[in-house]
């Protein structure tokens, strides 16, 4: 697998169906780019992880962070760090809550490792 199509596999990843780019930069909010946060093509070929940690588990976490489970408003970015996992939400586009409130990632974007 070639570099492009790594990242657009980790795109798809990332955010599910409608996810756009826009001048390079990934458009985690939907087509409307003005006012909305957005990832680089450097930051979206960073994740890495995928599998699943139970809540109270830890995990290593590199990746993006995003305000809700819904993958909407793009917060920042976690590289390498660890973190116990608050909450679970199957089927959401960043379904693991990291404690205390940080805030969301992606499936792909968590590591379980022992605590």
């Amino acid at each position: 697998m070639d570099k492009k199509e790594l990242r657009e596999e980790k795109i798809a990843a990332l955010s599910g169906a409608g996810v756009e780019t826009t001048g390079g930069r990934l458009n985690l909010a939907g087509a409307d780019t003005e006012d909305k946060a957005v990832m680089t093509d450097d930051e979206a070929e960073g994740v890495t992880g995928g599998e699943y940690v139970p809540i109270n588990g830890y995990a290593m976490v590199n990746g993006p962070l995003y305000l809700s489970s819904y993958a909407e408003v793009y917060s920042g970015w976690i590289s390498n760090r660890r973190f116990k996992i608050q909450r679970y939400v199957s089927g959401r586009a960043a379904p693991y809550l990291l404690a205390t409130d940080v805030g969301w990632v992606p499936f792909d974007a968590v590591k379980k490792i022992d605590s």
